[in-house]
């Protein structure tokens, strides 16, 4: 009768073992939780074997100083408005702590798993795991959830993290974050412009010949920036580009239409800037009837618009990034 005690105590300590979070050198407790949002209802546990890109949070060791910095080179009155820090500068406020990423990666290491990749500060680690890992690893269970769209999405309402990494790491996802993107599209409405009160007309003349609170050109914003007339100088070496995202591209003949009355010598650019189309993103092609009845391409139109408007001779670079079209000026 005692061996058969041990045994099955044995037994019964072996699958608390394997229920619970392994590898923790302090007890786990909740880090994060949140509810689901009502347009969501959960219909299923996730598959085990589902593969989950997990983008851990590493806590920054010094983003207070960072958001200084932004306010002073910001702010038009400060001393050092305008005098920007370098991408080096930037890692080096928002790096996390060397102890800090021990931690974690002793965390990490303890439970078997290896990053895949970093962040170019190391604040973020990327691991790629099966949900059953990712379970065990956050004492949490995934389940999808399905929205009223027919959408689905793997999550976590509730997750933890082994004590002494709760000032360590600020946040784990996707856990029970159900953002999604989508467009925040409004027609043109056809309605007397508000004009606050307090307003005054700018009290430059060569402002307010070219400004006024109903319409905004570029020739405003020259004037506005002190650039009307300047002479570009390195167009081989700025460039800039946007991005579009769910289905939006620019119409070149609606940037024609717009360079020919606005910006007469830019109209070229319409014709010229070359379009990057990265995973199955929309192509450089004109709108269906259907796209042009629900509005598609408005903001990237007036991303195009406005960029070409007052810089159309900057070249712009190769950028990548999924499910989007590049366009690049």
């Amino acid at each position: 009768m005692v061996g058969i005690g041990l045994v099955f105590s044995a037994l019964l300590a072996a699958q608390v073992s394997l229920a619970s979070p392994v590898g923790s050198r302090t007890p786990y407790r909740v880090k994060d939780t949140h509810h689901v949002p009502r347009d969501w209802k959960r219909v299923r546990r996730a598959p085990a074997g589902h593969v989950i890109d997990l983008q851990i949070g590493v806590k920054q060791s010094n983003f207070p100083e960072l958001e200084r910095h932004l306010y002073e080179v910001s702010d038009p009155d400060h001393p050092r408005y305008g005098q920007h820090l370098s991408a080096d500068e930037v890692k080096e406020l928002v790096k996390p702590t060397d102890e800090t990423l021990d931690l974690v990666h002793e965390w990490l290491a303890d439970n078997g798993v290896t990053p895949s990749g970093y962040s170019s500060a190391k604040d973020w680690i990327t691991v790629s795991l099966p949900v059953e890992t990712v379970e065990r690893l956050l004492d949490t269970e995934y389940h999808i959830y399905e929205h009223k769209d027919g959408g689905v999405v793997a999550r976590a309402p509730k997750w933890s993290l082994p004590v002494h990494l709760h000032d360590r790491i600020d946040t784990i996802q996707p856990t029970n974050s159900f953002f999604r993107a989508h467009a925040e599209k409004f027609d043109h409405i056809e309605a007397p412009v508000y004009i606050d009160a307090q307003y005054t007309p700018p009290t430059n003349e060569n402002i307010s010949a070219v400004c006024n609170i109903s319409s905004v050109t570029p020739e405003c914003f020259q004037t506005l920036y002190g650039t009307k007339g300047y002479k570009t100088r390195a167009c081989g070496k700025n460039k800039i580009g946007f991005n579009n995202f769910l289905g939006e591209h620019p119409i070149r003949s609606d940037g024609e239409l717009f360079l020919a009355k606005y910006r007469p010598e830019a109209v070229s650019s319409a014709k010229d800037f070359p379009q990057i189309t990265i995973a199955d993103g929309p192509g450089d092609y004109a709108l269906t009837p259907e796209e042009i009845e629900s509005g598609t391409s408005k903001e990237a139109n007036l991303d195009f618009q406005a960029i070409a408007g007052i810089n159309w001779k900057s070249t712009f670079p190769e950028a990548f990034h999924k499910r989007i079209i590049i366009s690049l000026i």
